[in-house]
């Protein structure tokens, strides 16, 4: 087996991935890069996501302070060219002592079939493995959690569960029904790790994890909380609403997962 790995992991957004991400970056024999999101191939595939860099660039042309931002700028090179992506992770393994490196973009779970097999095939050119981590969180809590979020970011006092639960990129990224059986269409089972938000911070995960990835025991802070939004009681009658509408996601989960099967509904 390939001793180069990259970590694909898909999210899902607001399913602990930022808590896994600062755990594991400070592993032995890891090297993530610069960053924990690379948004690079949501942006290729979905044009709705690049209005954000426009909304930057043009926040830097107007401050002139290019130098401070070269982060976005990288970035939108490794955009324009692909190819740069693939080699500044590759590099990251083949010049330096790590054995892992990854991307950990939730947005990259509605990337279709093909985005995800080029992504494989060329790491794969580099002699690199690609392994992927999909965590999954009960949809109402998911969605919710993403909704406080944008009420942060956006500065908001209030964004409706539902409704907000109806949106196209929200309700794709909350489709485990489909998510799930493309990931199984391009990666073998060995390469894919599958579990729960709401199981993640047990030393029983963490040892699974840390196994997938070949790497030592090691003792998580599971008291520590990264990108938390402050919690906000769900209504009962808006959980329902919700639950209902997702009925066909729970229900392929609890299929899917059987007893590993960790939400209420």
């Amino acid at each position: 087996m390939n001793n180069k790995t990259f970590l694909l992991c898909l999210g899902t957004q607001k399913a602990g991935t930022s808590w896994l991400w600062d755990f594991l970056k400070d592993q032995k024999n890891i090297n993530f890069g610069y960053r924990k999101e690379y948004h690079v191939f949501d942006r290729l595939q979905f044009q709705k996501f690049m209005q954000k860099d426009v909304k930057d660039l043009k926040y830097v042309a107007e401050s002139g302070n290019i130098t401070a931002h070269k982060d976005l700028f990288k970035r939108l090179s490794m955009i324009s060219n692909t190819n740069e992506y693939f080699d500044y992770f590759s590099n990251l393994l083949h010049s330096g002592a790590a054995d892992i490196t990854g991307d950990f973009t939730p947005l990259y779970s509605l990337l279709d079939t093909q985005t995800l097999n080029f992504i494989k095939d060329e790491f794969h050119k580099r002699g690199i493995e690609t392994k992927v981590i999909f965590l999954m969180r009960d949809p109402v809590e998911r969605i919710w959690s993403a909704t406080r979020m944008s009420m942060r970011e956006l500065k908001l006092k209030n964004i409706p569960l539902v409704g907000a639960h109806k949106e196209k990129f929200v309700e794709m990224l909350t489709r485990y029904e489909v998510i799930v059986p493309k990931i199984n269409s391009v990666f073998n089972q060995d390469s894919v790790y599958y579990n729960f938000y709401e199981k993640l911070f047990t030393d029983g995960t963490m040892k699974e994890i840390l196994e997938f990835l070949n790497l030592p025991m090691a003792q998580a802070n599971f008291s520590k909380r990264v990108n938390q939004s402050k919690y906000a009681k769900i209504a009962q009658r808006d959980r329902e609403i919700v639950e209902q509408y997702y009925a066909d996601t729970y229900s392929f989960v609890k299929d899917e997962f059987k007893e590993n099967y960790a939400w209420r509904y």
